[in-house]
């Protein structure tokens, strides 16, 4: 099982890496090495970076937020209809609750909606606003996606040919899925308190993006020190043309653990105003088979830390724990892999 760090450390002003994209887009006289290079680093360090790509109009967050956020105002016998019950329902709604320790009442801190969108595309049947934004964001992130992975698996850390990488992972069945997360305001708590981190790592990329409302950080591995430690560091708005991505756990596979998965996790919002997040996120084919690149164990002559499993059966984990209120944990893939 992997152990929690009992030395945990929190920072609020550590630089958020932004990697600038354009390049690839702009001319041929920019010196491309730049953005494998900024990307390689952004993704061994942090796991958590914004991306410069002008070719995502601004308005496509901000319409999926304010679709969102009516899904989540509808009656409640409307959001019930997709209550998480199984752990690949294609639509899920739920709500996660927090005991205040002044009162020692429970109250919904946070609501979610996933949204499976590919390989078979499902919608809610309202708001039509919401059918409308999910599908303008799943065009619209996807040649963004396509590009995160290219550079992930042909930069200087990995030297995997072009397309071998997508043709490894059936990515022309690729699975994708869109992610509401609301935090209503909750002034009965005296002061913010993290909750659960986020499970939902099964993916190779999820671009997102929140409105600042309250407070969403991530948990990288500081090494180097005889005893490494975890650091969470705020997730700050993304700079303007830019969005938020962060790396789950086929990346990390892939790479043999020099790319690491992040922890997500967010605090009860006691603002205000309401917060919420919207993210679209890519995966392999569901029976593509996720394992490291055979050019990463042959160049470190290094065997690989995982074992080899089919993506849905990783997806089926990951969401089961979810459902159950479980933390993801990389060794229970590794064991039930090991016993098949």
């Amino acid at each position: 099982m992997e152990e929690e760090m009992d030395n945990d450390e929190w920072d609020e002003w550590d630089p958020f890496p932004v990697v600038d994209l354009q390049p690839f887009y702009i001319s041929e006289a920019y010196d491309h090495e730049d953005c494998y290079v900024d990307l390689s680093g952004a993704l061994c360090q942090w796991g958590a970076f914004g991306v410069i790509y002008h070719r995502i109009p601004e308005h496509v967050f901000k319409n999926a937020m304010d679709a969102s956020l009516e899904f989540f105002q509808l009656p409640e016998e409307e959001k019930m209809k997709y209550e998480f019950k199984r752990p690949l329902d294609p639509i899920k709604y739920g709500k996660e609750t927090v005991t205040n320790p002044s009162d020692q009442k429970n109250y919904v801190c946070r609501e979610f909606l996933d949204i499976y969108v590919q390989p078979e595309l499902h919608l809610p049947d309202k708001p039509q606003k919401l059918r409308e934004a999910v599908l303008e964001m799943h065009t619209r992130t996807r040649p963004l996606h396509g590009l995160l992975i290219h550079l992930m698996a042909t930069g200087r850390n990995m030297r995997v040919e072009g397309g071998v990488t997508e043709e490894r992972f059936e990515m022309e069945s690729c699975f994708r899925h869109f992610t509401a997360n609301y935090y209503p305001s909750r002034p009965e708590f005296e002061e913010p308190i993290p909750m659960q981190p986020d499970t939902n790592q099964h993916v190779f990329f999820t671009t997102f993006m929140h409105n600042g409302e309250a407070g969403l950080e991530f948990s990288r591995v500081i090494y180097g020190e005889r005893i490494p430690r975890n650091k969470w560091s705020r997730i700050r708005q993304a700079p303007p043309h830019a969005v938020l991505v962060h790396a789950g756990y086929p990346v990390e596979v892939y790479n043999n653990g020099y790319y690491r998965t992040v922890k997500l996790r967010a605090f009860v919002n006691t603002q205000a105003q309401p917060s919420i997040t919207v993210g679209l996120s890519i995966g392999p084919g569901l029976n593509a088979m996720v394992r490291t690149a055979p050019e990463v164990e042959e160049r470190s002559q290094k065997p690989s830390c995982y074992s080899p499993m089919k993506y849905i059966e990783i997806m089926e984990i990951m969401e089961n724990n979810r459902l159950h209120g479980r933390i993801f944990d990389k060794e229970q893939v590794n064991y039930k892999a090991q016993q098949e």
